[in-house]
């Protein structure tokens, strides 16, 4: 299983270093089962919402990350 998730990052942050680690926030959305999925579920679940960063300070980065408690099992 893999985790989405919705990273705010600062715009003065690189895009290659924009992760969980450097972002302002960071969403869950979902856990999926392939990276298709991931990249199609982060964009469908952002669609509907008002969450809109101000491109002059931010920018949002969809990742995926193996699901630790999935994993474990």
């Amino acid at each position: 299983m893999l985790k989405v998730l919705v990273l705010i990052c600062a715009s003065s942050t690189d895009p290659a270093a924009c992760d969980v680690h450097s972002a302002m926030d960071v969403i869950t959305t979902a856990r999926v089962n392939t990276p298709q999925q991931c990249g199609f579920m982060g964009q469908a679940m952002l669609a509907p919402t008002t969450l809109v960063p101000d491109p002059s300070k931010q920018y949002m980065k969809i990742v995926c990350v193996r699901d630790q408690v999935a994993s474990a099992h």
